[in-house]
């Protein structure tokens, strides 16, 4: 009875072990700017900037359109030629930390 419980604990305890050692490598991928009024900037080749704030006291960031760039507009997905109608308005943009690539474009109208 004793190993069986000597056993089980151990591998308990392993089982902890490696969940911590996994937890501790995790690593943010994206970010995010949320706006009261999106500033964008965009050419017709479907490129261009974003500029906002992650927090209030963070410094101004420049991030990237590409054509694989999704829109959402009022939560619909919506072709991304459309994304210059959501200057000014409300908005969520998700890029790629490493990149500076927007990945997702969401603003209310």
């Amino acid at each position: 009875m004793k190993n069986k419980l000597l056993t089980a604990l151990i591998m308990i305890s392993s089982l902890m072990t490696v969940n911590s050692f996994a937890a501790n490598r995790m690593v943010m991928a994206e970010e995010a700017i949320e706006s009261g009024a999106l500033q964008i900037k965009m050419s017709n080749d479907l490129t261009g900037v974003i500029s906002g704030k992650r927090c209030d006291d963070c410094e101004l960031v420049l991030v990237k359109i590409t054509p694989n760039t999704k829109l959402e507009i009022n939560g619909k997905p919506t072709a991304l030629k459309r994304a210059k109608s959501c200057a000014g308005k409300p908005g969520l943009v998700l890029y790629k930390i490493k990149s500076q690539e927007i990945s997702l474009i969401s603003c209310n109208r």
